[in-house]
């Protein structure tokens, strides 16, 4: 029971630098890798099987530190977990770590961080509302603004002047924008449905987000095949209008099942949006242009697409499956306006979490039927 596992394998913005989640006898530490021919070395130092989970990590713009969560998510009490009962309790709050060592930095209690492309701030949510710490400073942690609901999908625009959110109302949510400069929020394209996922456009100009009808009719702990049909829009975040590029077909594939990924989303090259749908059973990639039209499958077959990201110059997707393989995992890789997907790995082990770095390294997470899981870089020959 005592086997490692890593998880949260991310990249640096520049250059290849991977950092990831090793638990080795369950204690939970941050490891980072400068790229193929570097040694692993562990950046945190938790001494402790303490049941404290790490989870959500993400570089600063420029590399040198590392944000994170440490502790598990409250229950419905409101209560962190505490499975060794220490008398002094536990928490959840954000911490930032050097990437070239020393002490973490704790930021503030809360989750789900989001650091400004800027480098100056991070912004996380505490009890539903939005707050802010800086990483340039120990000033203390602030709620950033006021607003009804409960706010989740804390997203930052390319020059990290707006924050996108969405705004929970239980029957329905909202995509928000905060403006940091103005200190004003305002709302896109409000509707009685459920938004989410929001994702700029790399010119910062528009988002594209999810829409999924509200559902009464919903059982829980059955699985819900059909439904009102979910779709995606793009909003224009000067105007606040909205428009939808695709709408699910009724039937098989109206319910939207998620992927195994930072955001369900992603704006790639040539104006173009993937997103997965289950149209033919199996979870599949799709492409769209964000003008709205046709969706062109990326990824016909009879397997299950999982664990996706995109190539650093948004051309291609990178996703694991089980695709021709039906027992094991194995990446591929496939171009965003089409064609035949190629294999990336192979052979009798399975690889998920893949990311890329900005010089196409490709890290991953992988194991096999006598090596534990572990981090490694895709060699030349896969």
């Amino acid at each position: 029971m005592s086997a490692p596992f890593p998880s949260d394998l991310v990249v640096a913005a520049h250059g290849a630098r991977f950092a990831w989640v090793q638990d080795d006898r369950g204690m939970r530490d941050i490891w980072v890798a400068e790229g193929p021919g570097d040694q692993a070395r562990q950046i945190t130092r938790y001494t402790q099987d303490d049941g404290q989970e790490i989870s959500v990590l993400q570089f600063t713009p420029d590399g040198a530190s590392i944000v994170y969560v440490r502790g598990g998510a409250p229950n419905r009490a409101g209560e962190i977990p505490n499975p060794t009962s220490d008398a002094a309790g536990e928490e959840q709050a954000v911490w930032v770590v050097p990437v070239a060592g020393g002490a973490p930095r704790e930021l503030g209690q809360g989750s789900a961080p989001a650091v400004s492309p800027r480098g100056d701030l991070v912004v996380f949510l505490r009890h539903g509302d939005v707050w802010g710490a800086s990483l340039r400073d120990s000033t203390k942690a602030s709620q950033l603004f006021q607003a009804r609901g409960s706010q989740r999908s804390l997203t930052w625009s390319p020059d990290g002047s707006r924050l996108a959110y969405v705004s929970n109302r239980g029957d329905h949510a909202f995509i928000g924008i905060y403006d940091v400069a103005g200190k004003q929020v305002r709302y896109l394209d409000p509707s009685v449905d459920h938004d989410g996922d929001p994702v700029w456009s790399p010119d910062g100009r528009r988002i594209v987000f999810l829409r999924v009808p509200g559902d009464k009719q919903a059982w829980p702990f059955f699985p819900q095949r059909e439904g009102l049909p979910w779709s995606v829009r793009v909003a224009d975040v000067a105007a606040g209008t909205g428009h939808e590029v695709w709408r699910a077909d009724p039937g098989v594939g109206s319910v939207f099942h998620g992927i195994v990924a930072r955001s369900e989303l992603f704006w790639a090259a040539g104006d173009r949006v993937v997103f997965p749908w289950e149209k033919t059973g199996w979870v599949h990639l799709y492409a769209v242009p964000a003008g709205g039209g046709t969706a062109t499958e990326l990824t016909p077959g009879e397997f299950e697409v999982e664990h996706v990201t995109m190539t650093p110059d948004g051309k291609a997707m990178i996703y694991s499956s089980n695709q021709g393989d039906i027992d094991r995992r194995h990446l591929w890789r496939v171009a965003v306006s089409g064609g035949a997907p190629v294999p990336v790995t192979k052979g009798t082990g399975i690889e998920w979490s893949p990311v890329v770095a900005a010089d196409g390294t490709i890290a991953l997470l992988a194991s096999d039927a006598r090596t534990p899981a572990h981090a490694a870089l895709l060699a030349d020959a896969g």
